[in-house]
């Protein structure tokens, strides 16, 4: 859904706007067993053999950042990691979730944990060998399907987020990509004046008629561009239009203009908010003018695969920061929600920043005398 057109030296992309969370798993992306020095000490013992295990397995680089950045935020590479809540225990048959990636789910359950202490045969040990948990990882039958996407994905983001649509702690996929798809919505929903959702509309008058719909998208219009465009058929040159309220066209050239029926009565010199999902021009056109005008659009929903958003590639991790946030809340983990939420919000405080808050000049609007 995020993936766009391919570009030379993609790997290279600069994410200046990524959460801790992601910043942090990217620095996993060239981790060799010779080269581990950016995992911090206490990690870099068991990343570097889970990163060796899946190049061997045929995990390309961003695959591979993919898996160690879910491991490094769910147990810090720990296979005997056990998850922080009332009632978890590390027996056989326990609850909570436990090890790599928190396998959780008891017999007669989603029963994950249970199955993952099945193929230790019940045995403490094995199931907490470091090694037993990366092949049991890359042999799970979720894991199948997340593999063929990893082992041929460049893209380090776009492959983190593959990771949470198809995520082998999850049955349902759909619902991670109505989280991307909702994630998308609140950035667009953030300011109604996103640069990146600026466009352009030309509209075709029609002799008589005074309102007109706004496109498709639509969101909000600049007033101030509506300009009939100039053609020498119609003996029309440039013309700006200036904005007046639509109570102002009630009281002052609505009866005019519609007294003039399909025949119009000139060029013409207003525009107006129209009484619903539209615009109207004043004097009512008498010949085919045409209008250029800028607005900006709303957001258009993702449905298939190839469907791409408007938000700069550069911010694809404010987007994942935003999917993370409305996974947790699917999965009713509030703390982590909370946190991921709070990424987001920084991730569209630091877009505002950039394409909002940039004022170059102040001007007077005050009234001359």
């Amino acid at each position: 859904m995020l993936d766009r057109k391919k570009k030379k030296n993609k790997d290279k992309r600069v994410h200046k706007m990524a959460s801790d969370y992601t910043t942090k798993g990217l620095k996993y992306l060239d981790t060799t067993p010779k080269s581990g020095q950016s995992i911090p000490s206490n990690e870099k013992p068991n990343a570097t053999i889970i990163c060796k295990a899946l190049k061997d397995a045929g995990y390309t680089k961003a695959g591979a950042q993919a898996i160690l950045a879910n491991i490094d935020r769910e147990s810090s590479f720990d296979p005997k990691a056990l998850e922080e809540k009332s009632g978890t225990s590390r027996q056989i048959g326990g609850k909570g979730g436990y090890g790599l990636i928190q396998w959780t789910g008891q017999k007669g359950g989603n029963e994950r944990r249970w199955k993952l202490e099945k193929a230790a045969n019940f045995n403490i040990a094995t199931r907490d060998d470091l090694n037993f948990q990366i092949r049991y990882l890359l042999t799970e039958k979720g894991g199948k399907k997340i593999g063929s996407i990893l082992k041929s994905e460049e893209n380090p983001v776009v492959a983190c987020l593959e990771y949470l649509f198809l995520d082998v702690r999850s049955g349902s996929a759909i619902r991670f990509k109505d989280a991307v798809k909702a994630a998308v919505a609140k950035i667009n929903q953030a300011e109604f004046e996103w640069p990146f959702n600026a466009a352009e509309h030309t509209q075709v008058l029609t002799a008589g008629q005074t309102e007109y719909t706004w496109p498709d998208y639509f969101k909000v219009s600049d007033w101030n561009s509506f300009q009939i465009q100039k053609d020498d058929s119609l003996a029309v040159t440039y013309k700006t239009l200036k904005s007046i309220d639509r109570d102002e066209w009630y009281r002052d050239y609505r009866d005019d203009d519609y007294s003039a029926g399909n025949a119009g009565r000139a060029v013409p010199d207003y525009v107006f908010p129209s009484h619903g999902n539209g615009f109207g021009v004043s004097p009512s056109p008498d010949k085919a003018y045409t209008v250029r005008f800028r607005y900006y659009q709303n957001y258009s929903d993702l449905t298939a695969a190839t469907d791409v958003t408007r938000i700069p590639e550069s911010f694809d991790t404010v987007i994942v920061d935003g999917a993370i946030y409305h996974l947790y809340m699917f999965k009713d983990n509030l703390e982590a929600a909370s946190a991921a939420f709070t990424a987001f919000q920084q991730g569209i405080k630091d877009l505002q920043t950039l394409y909002i808050n940039n004022y170059q000049y102040i001007s007077d609007t005050r009234v001359k005398f």
